[in-house]
């Protein structure tokens, strides 16, 4: 996904010999600032032309965004591939809480890590010493406003020697430090790598075939994998039929993982705005209310940042990962407006991975033998597996309300019955191929909370609380088995560096975000031997 989003933004270059050079060679410039101020970002990206005329820089900000694009998923991947980040300085700037809770925030987490310099310019007067961002190096000259100075042209001027200064002392820096010290990047050719640029998540998917070869090439291929999975944002689509739970389920998960507990190495992290709506739709179903169905015309797509907190207190953004929240009925009925039913579609396949859910009531119907079953095998069931061999992505079942299941039959009892559908049975094999195939029981709100009524509502018992169970597995489930598969030594600690202690840099948060993982699949499959289909 961010090597397809960078190429296209690159694909402006005036011709395919310029194209190639910037991409390989130029520096990627984010800028972070309030609409307020557009003005002013204006005229500082025409003072800095001359570094991308010259191939020295490509920039992007959220203008460049085309009509249909998820503004938020463009701007989380090109803030996590910028090697340099403008925050643009204004009292704006400040009162904007997208710019200062998240964009900031994002910013210098990556600046901490190394990964990429943040630069402060100082737009208007506002109170910025009393902020996080009093430690950094602020420009203009000075930290003195631009709008302050007599002649702004001056002050923009100042502001592009300086980065043009920055940019060269960029290129005079290793990437990646922690890489050249790992064995999995140990070797000549890789010292030599990791000395010819600096910073560029980018730049190290596009190159690293060219410098190590043969067989210690493909002794590698894991790890360069893993620094490209590292910087990208995993697109996790749940597929389920109208009632299914997906939008009830995503927001117990958050609302189980937005704090981190003492049985978890991380915590998530969103958006201001989506955090609320989380929040409130959680609060909702505390209350008795599900949340409404989403309507044919809407999706809405989450963001979540996986964070890690070391003992020292600093904090690490290992993986980012989004979930698209849609109608259930797009999957099993007609829609009239086909380019929009074709974008759907489309979705699916730029997925990193899918998660079929099946619905625990309606399972429920199909162990009875209840005529309505019908309808979940022939219309449900059919449109979920096509959709899934089609992607050819990481696939995995979930068991929703288990609650409703739990006290009359096993998971082995649903598992049998499932494999007597001849579809599911050959997709199961056909998929086991290229990764194991899990059904996984969940509960967003656990048992006891909600009774099923005779007219096939479910309605909350007076007095419950959920207790969510296995609420975190539809994440835990992804990052162990892609990350995890065919590469067991390369996330195997030392007995040194177990527990949080082990923790400094981002590549060592990875690790203990996959060991709790790894962990919690493993109390999984020891509970239910049979979730998994070998």
């Amino acid at each position: 996904m961010t090597m397809l989003l960078f190429a296209l933004h690159n694909k402006n270059m005036r011709n395919g010999d310029q194209e190639e050079h910037h991409s390989k060679n130029s520096i990627h410039i984010f800028y972070a600032y309030a609409h307020e101020d557009e003005a002013l970002r204006k005229a500082l990206e025409t003072h800095l032309s001359a570094l991308k005329h010259q191939g020295l820089i490509t920039d992007w900000f959220d203008r460049n965004i085309t009509a249909g694009e998820q503004w938020i998923t463009q701007t989380q991947t090109h803030l996590q591939v910028a090697d340099i980040i403008l925050l643009l300085i204004s009292p704006s700037f400040f009162a904007s809480e997208y710019c200062s809770s998240f964009e900031m925030k994002q910013a210098i987490q990556r600046h901490e890590e190394q990964y990429a310099r943040v630069i402060p310019i100082i737009l208007r007067p506002v109170d910025w010493k009393h902020t996080i961002l009093s430690h950094l190096q602020a420009l203009p000259e000075n930290a003195k406003p631009i709008t302050q100075w007599r002649n702004r042209d001056h002050a923009f001027l100042s502001v592009a020697t300086s980065i043009r200064k920055i940019i060269e002392d960029i290129q005079k820096k290793p990437a990646f430090p922690s890489l050249s010290s790992s064995s999995s990047f140990a070797g000549e050719k890789t010292q030599q790598y990791a000395s010819f640029r600096s910073f560029s998540p980018f730049f190290m998917q596009q190159h690293v075939a060219e410098l190590v070869e043969g067989e210690a090439f493909q002794q590698k291929k894991v790890s360069s994998e893993i620094g490209k999975k590292a910087t990208d944002t995993y697109k996790i689509i749940l597929l389920g039929a109208s009632g299914a739970g997906k939008t009830t389920l995503l927001s117990s998960m958050y609302n189980a993982l937005a704090v981190q507990r003492p049985n978890t190495s991380f915590f998530l992290e969103t958006t201001p705005d989506q955090r609320k709506k989380l929040n409130a739709m959680y609060y909702g179903i505390v209350s008795g209310q599900w949340p409404p169905g989403t309507q044919v015309s809407e999706t809405e797509e989450w963001h979540f940042t996986c964070r890690v907190r070391s003992p020292g207190k600093r904090i690490y953004s290992p993986f980012h990962c989004s979930y698209l929240d849609y109608a259930g009925g797009r999957i099993t009925e007609r829609m009239e407006d086909m380019a929009v039913a074709d974008n759907f579609e489309q979705q699916f396949a730029q997925s990193h991975a899918l998660l079929g859910l099946l619905d625990g009531q309606k399972l429920l119907a199909l162990m009875q033998k209840k005529q309505e079953a019908d309808h979940f095998i022939y219309i449900e069931l059919q449109n979920m597996l096509q959709i899934m061999q089609n992607g050819g992505k990481l696939a995995h079942f979930f068991i929703t309300k288990w609650d409703l299941l739990q006290a009359k039959y096993s998971l082995q009892d649903i598992r049998d019955r499932l494999l007597q559908i001849d579809e599911f049975n050959h997709f199961v094999r056909n998929q086991s191929n290229s990764y194991c195939v899990r059904l996984i029981p969940v509960s967003a709100v656990g048992a006891g909370f909600a009774e099923l009524q005779g007219d096939g509502s479910i309605r909350k018992v007076s007095g419950s609380y959920p207790k969510p169970f296995h609420i975190d597995l539809p994440l835990c489930c992804i990052w162990s088995d892609l990350f995890h598969a065919g590469s067991q030594s390369l996330w195997a600690y030392s007995e040194q560096e177990r527990g949080l202690g082990a923790i400094h840099d981002k590549k060592t948060a990875q690790r203990a975000v996959i060991q709790s993982c790894l962990q919690s699949m493993h109390t999984l499959e020891e509970a239910f031997p049979v979730s998994r289909f070998l």
